[in-house]
């Protein structure tokens, strides 16, 4: 049935705010900025800990993949014939060092953009109040010299 208000003037079209079908993701416990993962296995209290105080899954990946590139280059080094022919364990250390590659490559892209960014910032400080800029090198020059 519709509304008194629509049927007084077809050509009078409003909504008051929430008016119409409203969803909002509610989660009364806040985690203030922190991005905490979302556990459906173990102990969350264990995993939040870890992610947060020992290492992040990216980082707990980074080093299984450099210690799986170790091993594999490992056993790239002994004798074939003490290895046996399996060409689908080639083929997989072949996708780890893509990938890693792949990693790198992205890890690179991210510090030259910041990089980027940082001279762009640097030279509008320069700009904008160079005795502040002098005085700001100058103190990172004896930071460096500590």
């Amino acid at each position: 049935m519709d509304s008194w208000f629509q049927m007084l003037s077809p050509a009078v079209s409003f909504r008051l705010p929430a008016s119409g079908d409203v969803s909002m993701a509610y989660n009364p416990w806040t985690n203030w900025g922190i991005s905490r993962p979302k556990s459906t296995a173990g102990n969350p209290e264990i995993e939040a800990e870890v992610y947060l105080g020992v290492a992040t899954p990216g980082k707990q990946l980074g080093k299984l993949t450099d210690a799986t590139m170790a091993l594999a280059k490992l056993v790239q080094s002994l004798p074939p014939e003490l290895l046996g022919q399996d060409p689908s364990a080639a083929e997989a250390i072949e996708e780890l060092k893509d990938l890693a590659a792949e990693i790198e490559r992205t890890k690179e892209k991210h510090k030259e953009s910041a990089k980027a960014e940082a001279m762009k910032v640097m030279e509008r400080f320069k700009q904008t109040d160079p005795p502040a800029y002098q005085t700001y090198l100058n103190d990172l020059r004896k930071a460096d010299v500590c």
